[in-house]
């Protein structure tokens, strides 16, 4: 879930580096095929990463509440969710996403043109009589409306609606929870369950918010037109980058194990790029120089590797 949020952020960023240099900058070499071809795959991917963040959490929650369930029957704790059972919620996941996106792929396609956009030949008259490639809608009508009602209503709607019900059966479950936890000997455990329930409820929430109104407006391109469309599209992609963003965070404050694991990351080259420099010139300089007798070098070295640690400097 999060390596999806960050490579939709990754690819956000490329497409609008793309579009800028492409449009704003008018650099003829990003009006290849190759590079149009980037773009289009920057175009598909970002469809598929988003959807497979919006059907993660919707099995992160109907997860969540099975786990809340079988707490409540019980105080053994033994995960009922293994990893093999993660692994073939993952692979049903990506398979789905890879069937139910499958017209997508077709919306869009590569066009040639003899010439690039006004506001280029401005700037460069010499760029007349160039080929440009470029992104274009398919002219498929029929492809167009099935598209519109499958990445509005499949991929929008109908995981905000499950979002909403998981929403609601998540709450009712954390409140018999904590009736029930007076009866169970492992409180501590209980409340490590609500606090990270909690989260996830939080998330779901914020899924909701950006998803469903983008849901709304996508069905409702395909029936009429709406005005500052365009407007629109660009302020709910900002909200759904802000949204990956958020998630990202969260999940990773959520996970105790990437908490450690990222300290010790940081701690290790913390004290490679800078506490080892530190240590090397307080030895060098303070023990070598201010301390006259043997005696006190030999204190003054133990002290330091007891702060630092033993390094080799």
């Amino acid at each position: 879930m999060s390596c999806s949020q960050l490579i939709l952020c990754i690819n956000f960023l490329y497409s609008t580096l793309y579009k800028y240099g492409s449009d704003e900058l008018c650099l003829s070499s990003l009006w290849s095929f190759a590079w149009t071809g980037t773009l289009l795959i920057s175009v598909n991917v970002s469809v598929m990463v988003h959807m497979t963040g919006v059907f993660h959490v919707v099995a992160l929650s109907i997860i969540r509440y099975m786990s809340l369930r079988d707490l409540r029957q019980t105080t053994s704790s033994i995960q009922w969710f293994t990893m093999k059972k993660c692994i073939k919620t993952l692979i049903i996941i990506y398979i789905s996403v890879l069937v139910i996106c499958g017209p997508i792929y077709f919306h869009s396609h590569i066009a040639e043109a003899n010439e690039p956009d006004e506001a280029c030949l401005e700037k460069y008259p010499y760029f007349a009589n160039r080929t440009v490639h470029y992104l274009e809608f398919s002219s498929n009508e029929q492809l167009q409306q099935l598209n519109f009602w499958l990445f509005g209503f499949v991929c929008k709607l109908v995981p905000c609606s499950i979002l909403s019900v998981m929403t609601i059966l998540l709450i009712r479950e954390l409140k018999q929870l904590q009736v029930a936890s007076s009866r169970f000997q492992n409180v501590e455990r209980d409340k490590q369950y609500s606090r990270t329930t909690n989260m996830i409820i939080v998330i779901m929430v914020v899924f909701i918010v950006v998803e469903f109104p983008q849901g709304v407006l996508t069905v409702a391109q395909s029936i009429a037109q709406i005005p500052y469309q365009d407007t629109l599209g660009d302020l709910f992609e900002s909200l759904t980058l802000l949204t990956s963003c958020i998630i990202f965070g969260l999940f990773f404050a959520m996970n105790s194990r990437l908490r450690d694991d990222f300290m010790q990351t940081m701690l290790k080259i913390y004290r490679k790029c800078g506490i080892m420099s530190t240590v090397s010139f307080v030895k060098s300089h303070f023990v070598h120089k201010s301390v006259s007798t043997p005696e006190s070098r030999s204190l003054m070295h133990n002290g330091i590797n007891r702060i630092y640690g033993d390094t080799d400097v």
